[in-house]
């Protein structure tokens, strides 16, 4: 596996842990018949945008020839680092906010 598929596919797997995750929050909220709060709805909202932004680098990356991803992957590489640490750790807040919610 060269360099690039396996930022890709880092890419790949991290956007699908954070969709998936965000998905099972959404679920749980709609199963258990709750309205999200104002501060809820705001922090689903960003993450909604946490996972734009991230697919948007990944597809930009995915688009570029071999020339360029080099320094594509240079210059994206910094924000998707952060999209990623959102993504890892970020939604461990939201979370906390439906337990909150659903206890």
């Amino acid at each position: 596996m060269t360099d690039r598929q396996k930022v890709q596919k880092e890419m790949e797997d991290k956007l699908a842990e954070g969709q998936a995750a965000l998905d099972k929050l959404k679920a749980r909220l709609e199963e258990a018949g709750h309205e999200a709060s104002g501060e809820l709805e705001k922090a689903i909202a960003e993450a909604d945008q946490t996972l734009e932004k991230g697919r948007a680098k990944y597809d930009e990356l995915v688009a570029a020839s071999d020339e360029e991803f080099d320094g594509m992957w240079t210059d994206a590489k910094e924000t998707w680092h952060s999209v990623s640490h959102d993504i890892g750790h970020g939604w461990q807040s939201l979370t906390d906010h439906v337990k909150n919610l659903l206890a």
